[in-house]
């Protein structure tokens, strides 16, 4: 009788842990809007100091949960960024914009997984293509495809609130920028000391 009940026990106990890995939320895919500045280093301008802003698209999986930081996701995702400044052009004022279309990829540290309010840390790299640039001034508009692609870092910490057990909404502080420069007719341009709010929604299931 001892030995029946030892096994209903340890079959109810496997039935109840492998429910609650089950009900683990190992996706999570988000939206964000990145607000914030960056320096330009551009051969041809000297370092330009001007507006960063960015739309991204983002997805990640739990790769393993720990008892200290609780959660530890790879993150991947698309940002459509853009870079704008006000620069002198034969002392005249000109506007610059720079394209870009990044993919990073992240490692992302929760804590407070049980808690609405959750504290993240991450970081990473991401592959940036240079898209095109162009430059605004009283006797036109230039513009020039870029098509180069360089290599950067980005760092990010903040908080997601969980409104319910799967939706949230974000409020992070982050950097970037590129570890190398892109080079296209003579001119080398690279993103540096980039910082930024980033507002977020997003969904975990």
């Amino acid at each position: 009788m001892k030995k029946t009940l030892l096994l209903l026990l340890c079959i109810c106990n496997s039935l109840f842990a492998q429910e609650t890995e089950n009900d683990v939320n190992k996706f999570d895919f988000g939206m964000a809007l990145n607000f914030g500045s960056a320096d330009l280093r551009n051969s041809e301008f000297g370092v330009v100091n001007g507006n960063l802003h960015s739309f991204n698209i983002n997805a990640s999986y739990l790769l393993f949960q720990d008892s200290f930081l609780d959660d530890i996701r790879l993150q991947m995702g698309l940002n459509f960024t853009e870079f704008s400044s006000t620069l002198q052009l034969n002392n005249l004022n000109a506007s610059l914009t720079n394209s870009y279309i990044q993919v990073p990829l992240n490692v992302i540290f929760s804590t407070n997984r049980d808690s609405p309010l959750r504290f993240n840390i991450g970081g990473g790299v991401n592959a940036n293509y240079f898209w095109k640039s162009e430059v605004n001034e009283l006797s036109g508009r230039s513009s020039q495809d870029i098509n180069k692609i360089t290599f950067g870092y980005q760092a990010i910490t903040g908080i997601d609130y969980f409104l319910k057990e799967n939706f949230y909404l974000g409020i992070h502080l982050g950097t970037q920028g590129d570890f190398s420069s892109v080079t296209k007719n003579g001119v080398s341009n690279s993103l540096v000391r980039g910082r930024f709010l980033q507002l977020s929604l997003g969904a975990s299931f």
